[in-house]
């Protein structure tokens, strides 16, 4: 996969990561918009380093149940005192084509602009 073939808007808040061996996903693409949400570049760190838990189980649920469907997802999460939800697209990757080795993600982050917004939220039925 060709992250530089998206379209610019979406790159600072792609996450590509592996699926290691003992279950946990380790990181070998976080985006810098990620960075500066969380506060914390993630790049080739694993998943279960996370400082927020939340966050953490959060995203430990979604990449978990890409896997089990083997399909890509679109999730709406809704924050407190924030009124537009968040749309996570999550897609599996594998490296034989029959495994998921991978998944590949994309959040619409508050702050993104409002095309790229639409965007996702247009196409988010491609993904499922």
């Amino acid at each position: 996969m060709d992250i530089m073939a998206l379209p610019s808007p979406l790159i600072p808040y792609v996450v590509v990561c592996d699926v290691a061996d003992d279950g946990d996903f380790i990181y070998r693409y976080w985006g810098r918009g990620h960075t500066e949400y969380h506060g914390v570049d993630y790049s080739y760190k694993p998943l279960s380093s996370m400082s927020r838990e939340w966050a953490r189980k959060l995203l430990l649920d979604q990449y978990q149940r890409v896997l089990e469907t083997r399909k890509p997802l679109v999730f709406e999460t809704h924050y407190v005192g924030v009124e537009q939800p968040l749309y996570s697209t999550r897609l599996p990757l594998s490296d034989d084509g029959e495994k998921v080795t991978g998944i590949f993600g994309v959040a619409e982050r508050r702050g993104v602009s409002p095309d790229l917004a639409k965007w996702l939220v247009e196409n988010k039925e491609a993904f499922r």
